[in-house]
């Protein structure tokens, strides 16, 4: 989990304790910052256990068990020393990254194209792939604690480095520049000639430059605001205190934002929320108990995907699966029902592709 999913996190939790008691789930509509009424959109119930069995995901995935990647289309043995934790599609093949469990977590960046050929493009310690440029050509990644940032182009591995004072997360990689949340305020990089020039006071935590959107957290607060490329041309709005945003839909027209029921926050967020993306009004409500480390992804424009908890399992255990959510309210499994070990930290089995950012 990132520096900034962890004070988002955090805030959320104070703020929550602070508060009065929220009214229960099915009382009188719950108010945003910005007047949208939550609670009078409708509601969907995330199964894992119930909803029917449809296709795998119809984005790039890995199977920690088989070892190996799959795209729809073929599969790939792919075993690498370390454990896999991140996956992208690039063009013309995959990003893997393989982290080996030694005191500095020396983190590897292997290109794999659709042979299964493979060749490093990138290594750190601590290091955590940030975002996907929409055509696929460049990655980034940051190194433990956000201090040296990378932007890596695939074709050749040529790669353009910065130390940015307090640390850079690339929050979206486009074809010429990145957004990049720096130490609390978020800056432009242009790697090919260096440049950085300042775009916002607030820090940025999500963005998609296709869609022209970028989510912010206000001054030192939970507060999130989703802002627009250029700066005021599109219509600003908030989120209530315990929302943030997770994947914009790179359309322009839909954003998935995770949540609490009741409003009171834990480790792990229960609803997704389908709202506008130029308005922020919610569109859709879906309520379960989200993974803590896979965030949900658009599956295409009109479906998602989100790793669910089931609400019954045996002591001891997680029970859980990937499920596809049409905007209309429609779910049904994408993958086979998992149980893991819950004292051990297990973490899922399959680990989809990050969705690209523009």
């Amino acid at each position: 989990m990132s520096g900034t999913r962890r004070r988002i996190l955090l805030a959320t939790l104070v703020a929550a304790l602070t508060c009065t008691l929220a009214a229960p789930a099915q009382a009188l509509p719950v108010q945003g910052r910005d007047g949208h009424r939550e609670a009078a959109a409708p509601r969907t119930r995330l199964a894992a256990l119930t909803d029917r069995r449809g296709p795998n995901p119809r984005v790039a995935y890995y199977d920690r068990r088989s070892h190996r990647l799959h795209d729809g289309h073929r599969s790939i043995p792919v075993r690498f020393p370390g454990a896999l934790t991140q996956l992208a599609a690039v063009r013309g093949g995959y990003v893997v990254v393989n982290t080996l469990s030694d005191l500095d977590a020396r983190t590897t960046f292997r290109f794999v194209n659709r042979l299964g050929r493979s060749r490093v493009v990138g290594h750190g310690w601590f290091a955590y792939l940030t975002a996907v440029s929409a055509d696929g050509r460049r990655i980034a990644y940051s190194t433990g604690g956000a201090r040296r940032t990378s932007v890596v182009r695939v074709a050749d591995g040529r790669t353009v480095s910065r130390m940015f004072t307090g640390g850079g997360d690339v929050v979206a990689l486009g074809r010429v520049r990145a957004l990049v949340d720096v130490g609390g305020h978020t800056v432009w990089w242009t790697p090919r000639t260096d440049r950085v020039t300042h775009y916002a006071d607030d820090e940025a935590y999500a963005a998609d430059l296709s869609a022209r959107r970028v989510a912010m957290l206000q001054g030192d607060t939970s507060l999130t605001y989703v802002g627009s490329f250029p700066r005021g041309s599109l219509p600003s709005w908030r989120l209530p205190d315990t929302e943030r945003v997770a994947r914009f839909s790179g359309t322009d027209r839909r954003v998935l934002t995770l949540g609490h029921q009741d409003r009171r926050p834990t480790s792990n967020y229960t609803l997704v929320r389908l709202r506008s993306t130029r308005t922020g009004d919610v569109r859709r409500t879906f309520l379960g108990r989200l993974d803590p480390v896979q965030d949900p992804r658009w599956e295409d424009a009109r479906t998602f995907l989100a790793l669910v908890k089931a609400r019954h399992r045996p002591p001891g255990t997680i029970r859980e699966a990937w499920l596809r959510c049409t905007v209309g309210g429609r779910c049904e499994r994408a993958s086979r029902v998992f149980t893991l070990d819950a004292t051990s930290g297990e973490q899922s089995p399959l680990v989809l592709a990050l969705q690209r950012t523009g």
